[in-house]
């Protein structure tokens, strides 16, 4: 499935596949752990309206403004031919705008080694999967930070190496934490 998409990403204009999918993927990341967010609020963000039908927290619509900005930014990568590497700087700037705290600082090592190890694999078509998943269960395991935080880094290793984005759907969050649960678990404690 995803060497499908790998193909379309290729074939096809990516600011415009980048751009329906940033509504989508900010929808389903905030969905996750937040149900009053709706569809069409986030597509009037991205549309540039203001949003006064949401009966939610006002706070939400403030966060998802700031992703839109945030992902927009990192997501112009795939503009360039050069493939970019994860750096703490990212991570900081990511972590910040989500949660509007700093990285604890007894993190950095541990951060700091989980780049590098990112960082020295060459991630391509073939092993693309299973490198976003380490990061990811590595990166939830060291941090216990906020989801999105893991969810917009996966994305941002992807497309800093040309290829497409995923998107967790809040439908499947259950089968998501699940399988983290069970890497962290079983492999993670293993090594």
């Amino acid at each position: 499935m995803y060497n499908e998409a790998i193909k379309i990403w290729r074939e096809k204009n990516r600011e415009d596949l980048l751009n329906k999918f940033l509504v989508k993927f900010i929808y389903c990341s905030n969905k996750i752990k937040n149900y009053e967010i709706t569809f069409s609020c986030v597509e009037g963000i991205f549309n540039g309206e203001k949003i006064d039908s949401f009966k939610g927290n006002k706070k939400i619509i403030k966060e998802i403004e700031s992703q839109k900005k945030l992902c927009e930014n990192i997501f112009n990568l795939s503009k360039g031919d050069v493939k970019l590497k994860l750096s703490i700087g990212v991570i900081e700037q990511v972590y910040y705008v989500i949660t509007g705290n700093k990285l604890e600082r007894n993190l950095y090592v541990s951060i700091e080694k989980l780049v590098k190890d990112i960082n020295s694999i060459e991630i391509n078509d073939d092993n693309a999967l299973e490198a976003v998943s380490y990061f990811v269960c590595y990166f939830q395991e060291i941090s216990n930070c906020d989801g999105r935080v893991v969810r917009i880094l996966l994305n941002y290793i992807l497309v800093a190496n040309h290829l497409p984005p995923i998107n967790i759907f809040y439908m499947d969050k259950e089968k998501y934490y699940l399988a983290m649960d069970f890497f962290i678990k079983k492999i993670i404690k293993l090594e």
